[in-house]
């Protein structure tokens, strides 16, 4: 007799894509949201060049990426957005 798994295909076949598959629908979701919180403006701004902590030509590739889903850097961005958020809060001078 053959058991039979209550579990889908994909979580059992050789062809598993990742243990956390991300939808679609998650990438547009982060995508709408890291733009909507300014991530481009804020990342590429003179202010965070100014610091020199991030290659200006690296942070526009992993947007550049992200945007077109070509590679999924929300979490990188996410990161770097909050990064620069906190220097701007609590380490530059007020300006």
């Amino acid at each position: 007799m053959q058991k039979v798994s209550k579990l889908p295909r994909f979580l059992i076949g050789p062809e598993r894509p990742s243990l956390h598959p991300r939808t679609e629908i998650d990438k547009l979701l982060a995508l709408e949201e890291l733009d909507k919180a300014g991530a481009g403006d804020l990342l590429l701004s003179a202010r965070a060049g100014q610091r020199g902590y991030f290659r200006r030509e690296a942070v526009d590739r992993l947007l550049t990426e992200h945007r077109r889903c070509s590679a999924d850097h929300g979490l990188r961005l996410w990161v770097l957005l909050f990064l620069e958020l906190w220097f701007r809060e609590f380490v530059d001078s007020p300006s």
